[in-house]
């Protein structure tokens, strides 16, 4: 346990620092006073194990508008163990009543301040808003006028690829009708070999019979002299 005596200097009276002071040192379990000094500073006397009075001193410069601590002086003593709890030494009611006044008056001036700020703030940001909308206006007027570039460059590759398509039709008809001409001239020249070699048949089946005709006469009149020749050779041998 150890004892700090700590002077603070600042705006740190009429605007409610010696309460938040208490609340501060209340948390921690840190017991002792707070009071205002006749030449504007405040004085606070705190006892309490070394590491919760080094967190309350760090706490204390901290307090926030509007309060503003400009410089804190400490000097450490031994503990007494006098106080039970941690309390605000107040003046007169006069001066209480008009120093809680007076921080009122302070508290609505800031809340008033940070207001404005506020309403500053937030007109900033519709102002930046409003660019941020223009700059999306002007890259979708962009995006337009290149989509309407990229609809005209395609109808444009569209015709010519139907130009194209058109002329490789033409081309196409043109190559069939060729070959259809081909073929044409491919059957008849067929028929003309067909006709001709159905011509050669039938010459050749006339021919055939005509040998067959002969072979058989030819046969017949050799086997009648066979037969004469046999009839002779009988006689000679009187059979």
């Amino acid at each position: 346990m150890e004892r700090a005596v700590i002077r603070v200097s600042g705006t740190v009276q009429g605007v409610g620092f010696r309460y938040a002071v208490r609340a501060r040192a209340r948390s921690a379990g840190i017991t002792g006073y707070v009071k205002n000094n006749e030449d504007n500073t405040v004085e606070i006397v705190a006892e309490g194990a070394r590491p919760y009075i080094e967190s309350f001193i760090r706490k204390i410069r901290s307090v926030g508008e509007p309060v503003v601590v400009d410089d804190i002086q400490v000097s450490h003593q031994e503990a007494t163990g006098e106080f039970k709890r941690f309390e605000v030494i107040t003046g007169d009611l006069r001066t209480e009543l008009m120093e809680g006044f007076g921080a009122g008056h302070m508290l609505f001036e800031r809340s008033f301040q940070k207001q404005d700020e506020m309403l500053g703030h937030q007109q900033e940001m519709l102002n930046k808003q409003d660019q941020t909308i223009a700059t999306i206006q002007g890259y979708s007027e962009k995006m337009l006028n290149k989509q309407d570039q990229t609809i005209a460059t395609i109808q444009g590759y569209s015709e010519k690829m139907l130009d194209k398509q058109d002329q490789t039709i033409a081309t196409i008809q043109g190559y069939s009708e060729k070959m259809l001409d081909k073929q044409d001239q491919t059957i008849a020249t067929i028929q003309g070999y067909s006709e001709k070699m159905l011509n050669k048949q039938d010459q050749t089946t006339s021919e055939v019979r005509v040998l067959s005709n002969n072979l058989g006469g030819m046969m017949d009149r050799r086997f009648q002299r066979l037969d004469g020749e046999i009839s002779l050779i009988k006689e000679k041998m009187d059979l």
